[in-house]
């Protein structure tokens, strides 16, 4: 993968065991494609709790960065996702105690609640990705937790616009 590329790469067995179909496929990011002309990766932890938050929250730096640049530039809540990979990481916020708990998140503007219409849901492990419209502002993107914190992985590219 190059350096400024993400892929991902789905297989999935569907249907009732005598109707079993498999589907798959690829998708491949290219930083460089997208709507934005400043997007940049982010990579980070995040600790979900039982109250609606922004998983993606201001002041996070951004991985790339201009060579001499004294003051990197880092996210806002006006920032729109690109691209985005999250992952229950299955451990509570301390990284170490093994969470139980769903997490719901939207990308509505709206709060996460457990089971609000519209909520999508991670169980521990899960992995979901996607690329919401180009103008989707990371303060959108709202997450809570069943019960317990949960640490939740992180991998976006934003448009930064500040």
């Amino acid at each position: 993968m190059a350096a400024h590329k993400a892929t991902v790469s789905i297989t999935a067995s569907v249907l009732p065991d005598d109707m079993k179909v498999s589907v798959g496929g690829t998708i491949e990011y290219d930083l460089n494609d997208g709507a934005g002309d400043a997007c940049k990766w982010i990579s980070y932890a995040n600790d979900i709790d039982s109250s609606s938050e922004a998983p993606i929250v201001a002041d996070i730096g951004y991985l790339q960065g201009v060579i001499g640049d004294t003051t990197p530039t880092r996210t806002a809540a006006g920032d729109s996702i690109e691209f985005i990979v999250i992952k229950h990481s299955g451990f509570q916020a301390d990284g170490t105690t093994v969470s139980t708990d769903n997490m719901y998140f939207n990308f509505t503007n709206s709060v996460a609640a457990d089971g609000t219409d519209g909520d999508f849901t991670l169980e521990p492990g899960d992995v979901w990705w996607g690329r919401p419209s180009s103008s989707t502002p990371a303060s959108d993107f709202t997450a809570i937790a069943a019960s317990n914190d949960i640490k939740l992985l992180v991998y976006a590219v934003l448009d930064d616009l500040s």
